[in-house]
């Protein structure tokens, strides 16, 4: 049987800390840098259950409530574990495509809320991806 680590008053601190943690309420342009302390599930809501990402940031935990279908995908994209250090960036909430031109107060109106997810200082972002898209892009029509 493996050893568990001795239960100490440290461990615990950290343990309710991370349980408790604020959520992050973002506004269109807020952003969010920190090191993922922890990942749980969250159950018992009317979506079913989603994500919570607990990042360490300068002022303490922050829990990020990822049930928003952008922030989820840039976390997966990410592959974020335990140790990274992220920045989360909320740009705002967009229509669909299907929406374009329409009223926010037609029914047929809906929307989705634009998240992007950098890695470390975001130099990544900036190289040279290695991605042929020309591979994939479609031959043009032949007339």
């Amino acid at each position: 049987m493996a050893n568990k680590p001795a239960v100490t008053t440290d461990n615990l601190e950290r343990a309710i800390a991370l349980q408790t943690a604020p959520a992050w309420l973002p506004v269109a342009g807020d952003r969010l840098t920190g090191t993922l302390a922890s990942v749980r599930k969250q159950d018992g809501t009317e979506y079913g259950p989603y994500p919570v990402f607990v990042f360490d940031t300068p002022n303490g935990f922050t829990a990020v409530h990822a049930f928003h279908q952008t922030l989820i995908d840039g976390l997966r994209d990410a592959k974020a574990k335990i140790g990274d250090t992220l920045t989360l960036a909320y740009v705002d909430q967009r229509p669909t495509n299907a929406s374009k031109g329409l009223s926010k107060d037609d029914p047929k109106y809906t929307s989705y809320h634009l998240y992007v997810v950098i890695q470390g200082d975001g130099s990544d972002a900036l190289a040279e991806d290695d991605y042929d898209w020309m591979a994939d892009a479609p031959e043009p029509d032949q007339k």
